[in-house]
């Protein structure tokens, strides 16, 4: 499964419990999603006082069991994917590259 900053909410829920059951290989970058949980589901909307611009918070507490000690980070992926800049100019794609040799290293395609 590929990740990157951009992975949040229920994206980055689902990476890491299939991470935590060994049901997938992530490859990419940490996700921009906490890993150990996230509040969303439901929502309530409530009017701020004077301004009236309308506040909304998640209302449901989503948990990915174990917890990792470590707060305020995204899910790790198991195979970290660093772009350079030339890389970007380049307009590669290192994850699918990488899903690409390993496929072809583990003989699963002919």
């Amino acid at each position: 499964m590929m990740t990157n900053g951009v992975t949040f909410s229920a994206a980055a829920l689902l990476a890491a419990n299939l991470q935590v059951i060994n049901r997938a290989t992530l490859i990419g970058e940490e996700t921009g999603g906490g890993r150990n949980g996230c509040i969303g589901g439901v929502y309530h909307d409530s009017p701020l006082p004077g301004s009236g611009l309308i506040f909304r918070f998640g209302l449901v507490q989503f948990t990915v069991l174990p917890k990792v000690k470590q707060i305020g980070r995204g899910v790790m992926p198991d195979i970290p994917i660093a772009y350079t800049l030339d890389d970007y100019l380049k307009n590669k794609d290192l994850e699918r590259e990488w899903i690409d040799n390993d496929i072809k290293a583990k003989g699963i395609l002919k």
